[in-house]
């Protein structure tokens, strides 16, 4: 396991090595929900609350949006504008994320539109 978030429902939010993101009961301790299927390892997970979206960063230039509330059909979607390996994603306001890459670039992104709303290079 390379991370474990409390969600703010009070269950916890678990990503790994094994390439799953894992819900977990966090009084029974069962599994309530697995997003499997990654090519490779992740390593980061943030929520951002209020939206009930869990975003799942793996080992490349993308990062995946789950809305972990609705059924599998179109509950899961990819943003990639990125040139280089995604290094660490933020939450700001309960509404932006913040992706960091090795391609020296922050992107500002609104998860809902799918779409970056700004850069900054350094």
């Amino acid at each position: 396991m390379t991370k474990v978030i409390e969600l703010s429902n009070g269950n916890l939010a678990s990503c790994s090595l094994d390439k799953t993101v894992n819900l977990w009961d966090r009084h029974t301790g069962d599994i309530i929900n697995t997003l499997e299927g990654f090519d490779s390892e992740i390593k980061d997970i943030v929520e951002m609350d209020g939206d009930n979206i869990c975003i799942v960063n793996h080992d490349d230039n993308a990062f995946m949006v789950w809305n972990h509330k609705k059924e599998l059909e179109d509950n899961c979607w990819s943003m990639e504008e990125h040139e280089d390996a995604i290094t660490k994603l933020i939450v700001v306001n309960q509404k932006y994320l913040y992706s960091a890459s090795a391609d020296s670039t922050i992107k500002r992104w609104h998860p809902r539109s799918a779409a970056t709303q700004s850069q900054i290079t350094y």
